[in-house]
This record gives C-alpha cells, structure tokens and sequence, in this order.
C-alpha cells in the first residue's frame, strides 16, 4: 500500500464470534439410559458408563438388591486403578442380567460383578449446546428424572454396544459415538472450540490533520473493484442504458419509477390481433369454468380499480401501442388452490419481436 509523509498505518488484530459454551474443564464419560431386566423378570430404569479400559463389568448393589439377581458365580478377583500401588483382592459375586436400550429395540446378555463403591455422578448429554445435531438420537438425554450410574460395563461387553461406524467429531475433543443405544457423547467439554472470525482494522496516527488528497489516495486505493470509477470505462451501449435510467427516473405517489429499457431501431407491431385471438381462448375456457371465470373477473376488475390495466375500444386501434396478451393460471398446493393472471410479455406474431 503506498503511503504518503503524514499517512500511518498500523494493522492490529481483534477477533469477534459467538462463544457456543461457557462450561468448566470437564470429560464427558460414556454413559448411556438402559433398562436392566433380572433372571426374575424385574427390571429397572437407570444408567450405565461404558469403559472399554476396564476388563470387567460391574454392578451396584442398588440393582442387586432392587431386582433380586442370583448369583451365578463367584471369583476371586483383584481391582487396582491406574498408577495406584494399592491392590483390593477378594472374592466377589457374579451376576448375569439383560441390558435393554431405551431408545433401539436392542438387547444383550452380561455378566458383572457387584461394585464395592459407589459411582461418581456423570452428568448428561447438554442438549441446550447440541442444537446442530437434532435429529441424533442420545443414549443419555437430559431428562426430568435424574438417573444415578448403577452399571459399569467392560471391554468383554463393551463392543457389543458400541457400533464400528466411525464416530461424529462435533469438536477437537468431543466427539458423538454411534452405538446401540444412541449417540453417545464422550470427551473434553472444555475443548470445544468457537466459531472465531478474525477481523483486521487499519489505525491511523498522524500528528496533525492529514491533506484532503492525501485521504482521498488513501480511499481510492481501498476501494479498488467495489466503486463505479474503474479504469475499464463505459462501453457506448452500457453509458446509454444508464443515461437512459436517469433520464426516465422519477417519482410518483412516493413510489420510484422507471421507464424500461428499449432497444432502438426495432419496430415493434401493435399485437392486437394475436392478443385478440389468445382472449377468445380464455374466453372459451371461461365459458366452461365457472369457477375460474369468477375469479377472473374479480381479478381483471380489480387491476382496473389499481389503474394497471384498461379496457381496449373494439373499434379504435391506437398507433404505438403493443397490445399485451394474458392468461389464467391457476397453482395448487396441498390443497389450497390459487388463481392468477399473467401477462405474456414474450409471446410474438410470426416473425415479429416480442415486447
């Protein structure tokens, strides 16, 4: 950009855009709404996490005690988490009971062992900032009723649920996982990122007030390809068409008003007897409709009121005038039926231009 003595400018960069969440560093675990349904034919409403890291599946005592499981086995085993030095050994129950999906006809048999603890609370899909998915199904809707993880299921069951579809990333740390049971949200919540539009302004720091042509070069080169003053001039058809528009521009009634353009050197016939014929077709059709004629009438009468049509004398032919022909079209949609007039600026006689 070429700059004059007095002319500084220095770029500085702001941004602006809509922050879709505002929530705390938070990792969304896969969680799901099921019903799980005992050897005895009781069941329950609750919630799942699935964690393919786990080599079992376990189950509170809530749901054993609720629906009455039977033990099926028992084994010792020994539980240790992630860079923990402590390992709990001891011999556990083991269930067998059915997982059921709320929202998919979906149902499968597993085995888990009772949960020592209780687990942590996980919280649901936030479906006030998933409003560009709404047509997914979620496994774990926000609801009314706020359901507790009673169920962790494992890596022997997990593949069972989740599908090999390729997941839906919504961010680069949240992503939807496809499975059985619905979409399942998993990740960092505190990852999503903003749509963010960078903006650049122009700063202007001069000691003094700047000579009128030194802001005018400035304009002039800001506004290269969006003003009118270009350096490919005006054609001689283009500078008479917009010679034309100034001319014929006016106002009447606080309305704008133009003149439409014409080509010069072209007669153009008066019409009149191929509109006449047209009309005598849509008399006949008028003629077999009454409903259409009806219409047509208040139609026709209404746009004589407005003074945007006349009625021609029979006997009198007025030179220069092109005489328009119409028709009546009518367009339905689901069930509601419209009627309108058009007026037919493209038809032509025989080897004549059209209006």
């Amino acid at each position: 950009m070429t700059q004059g003595p007095l002319l500084d400018l220095q770029t500085a960069p702001t941004t602006v855009g809509k922050i879709d969440v505002a929530l705390s560093n938070f990792t969304y675990l896969q969680s799901a709404r099921i019903r799980i349904v005992g050897l005895t034919g009781l069941s329950k409403l609750t919630r799942c996490v699935l964690d393919s890291g786990s080599e079992t599946s376990f189950v509170s005592k809530s749901i054993i005690d609720a629906l009455k499981l039977d033990v099926i086995d028992r084994r010792n085993l020994a539980v240790s988490a992630f860079e923990s030095s402590s390992v709990t050994s001891g011999s556990r129950r083991l269930f067998r009971l059915d997982l059921k999906g709320m929202w998919t006809n979906f149902n499968t048999t597993i085995t888990a062992f009772n949960g020592a603890y209780e687990f942590l609370p996980q919280p649901t899909v936030p479906q006030d900032n998933m409003t560009h998915t709404p047509k997914l199904q979620f496994a774990d809707p926000r609801e009314q009723e706020d359901l507790p993880i009673e169920i962790l299921v494992g890596g022997e069951h997990y593949w069972k649920i989740v599908k090999e579809n390729p997941p839906l990333r919504i961010s680069p740390s949240v992503v939807l996982l496809p499975s059985n049971l619905g979409w399942i949200l998993s990740g960092n919540w505190s990852g999503i990122s903003a749509n963010v539009a960078a903006v650049n302004f122009l700063y202007l720091r001069s000691p003094g007030p700047l000579p009128e042509t030194e802001i005018k070069r400035f304009w002039d080169l800001e506004t290269i390809g969006i003003t009118s003053h270009q350096d490919k001039g005006w054609n001689t058809k283009d500078s008479a068409v917009l010679q034309a528009f100034h001319d014929s521009f006016r106002t009447e009634d606080s309305r704008r008003v133009v003149s439409l353009p014409k080509k010069k050197n072209i007669t153009l016939p008066t019409s009149r007897q191929y509109a006449e014929n047209r009309f005598r077709s849509l008399e006949t059709r008028l003629r077999k409709n009454a409903i259409l004629r009806h219409v047509y009438y208040n139609h026709m009468l209404d746009y004589m009121q407005r003074g945007q049509v006349e009625v021609v004398d029979p006997d009198e032919e007025q030179e220069g005038t092109f005489y328009l022909p119409h028709h009546a079209v009518i367009k339905g949609k689901q069930g509601d039926i419209k009627w309108r007039i058009v007026f037919d600026a493209s038809s032509h006689e025989r080897g004549a231009p059209s209006f």
